[in-house]
């Protein structure tokens, strides 16, 4: 018989457990404004917009230096924390630095780049093989039935426009085929 639940968990708690586990430090399972307050006891100074993965690496630190990061110097409980209001800040915003960061992420990707000499640089199109992409299958074969390459009805259409255009070689002309 099947176990069946008297009385299911909180889904804060849920949360908690979840951030404890994703993040690998007991600090994880608290909100991003209890770790903001936390963070303003022990007199870090967070920017505006935080996130929780920015306040977290401050807080491993304490950790590895052996203190405890639940008890800040000033022997506030947690409780009396959390449920504070006041929140302090430094003057900047986390907000500001990611529109910089992206600004120049952006400037970054409309530069040229330039490619190495070892990548293979795909070669460009003719007008006659895009019209091809474009036409219908039953064009395509119709096309290879003029100039009498062979083809199944199991080929793709890549695979034959690709023996039209080693049919046709460089020098194309508007309506050449065969006989004409």
């Amino acid at each position: 018989m099947p176990e069946v639940m008297q009385q299911p968990e909180d889904p804060d708690q849920i949360s908690r457990k979840a951030g404890k586990d994703l993040y690998g430090t007991s600090v994880g399972m608290l909100r991003r404004v209890e770790l903001w307050r936390l963070g303003n006891a022990w007199g870090f100074k967070f920017p505006v917009g935080a996130s929780k993965d920015y306040m977290l690496p401050f807080f491993m630190q304490l950790e590895s230096e052996g203190k405890n990061p639940f008890v800040p110097p000033n022997g506030q409980r947690l409780d009396d924390i959390a449920r504070s209001r006041e929140v302090e800040h430094s003057g900047d915003t986390k907000a500001e630095d990611d529109s910089k960061e992206r600004a120049e992420m952006e400037a970054e990707a409309v530069a040229p780049i330039t490619p190495s000499p070892d990548v293979i640089q795909p070669r460009e199109k003719t007008d006659f093989e895009v019209s091809l992409e474009k036409a219908t299958m039953q064009k395509v074969r119709a096309l290879c039935k003029l100039r009498d390459i062979p083809y199944s009805t199991r080929d793709k259409k890549i695979a034959l426009i690709d023996r039209i255009m080693e049919n046709i070689g460089g020098s194309f002309v508007k309506d050449s085929t065969r006989g004409r």
